[in-house]
């Protein structure tokens, strides 16, 4: 199972990002993939590093979807596995919740300190 994280997660950065910019999708980064113990799904999470909006996840999410066939496929060219994984596509919101806390803990100004005087 980790052989085919291993191998499903570089992949992925490289051909879902090649394939998605032909649709017009840019700018993923694969930041998980785990695969089912019968090797027959992979959940393949994928974020922006830019703040997406929910739209902009919707058509992530979609374009990904209209593609999951060309890269299984693909995927099973470069993969030596009796039976290629089934790919399910995933947002991960870890980024963007990282990106909103950085700027929340930014936007807070150190309080002063009191004098005694």
């Amino acid at each position: 199972m980790k052989k085919i994280e291993a191998i499903i997660k570089p992949f992925k950065l490289d051909e879902v990002r090649e394939a998605l910019s032909e649709i017009g999708v840019e700018g993923l980064t694969v930041t998980e993939v785990r695969v089912s113990s019968d090797c027959r799904h992979a959940n393949v999470f994928v974020t922006k590093m830019t703040k997406a909006t929910d739209q902009d996840i919707e058509d992530i999410l979609e374009g990904i979807g209209r593609a999951s066939g060309f890269l299984r496929s693909r995927l099973a060219k470069a993969m030596d596995l009796r039976r290629c994984p089934e790919l399910h596509f995933e947002y991960d919101y870890n980024v963007q919740r990282a990106s909103d806390l950085t700027a929340l803990i930014d936007s807070v100004q150190p309080a002063e300190p009191e004098s005694d005087g």
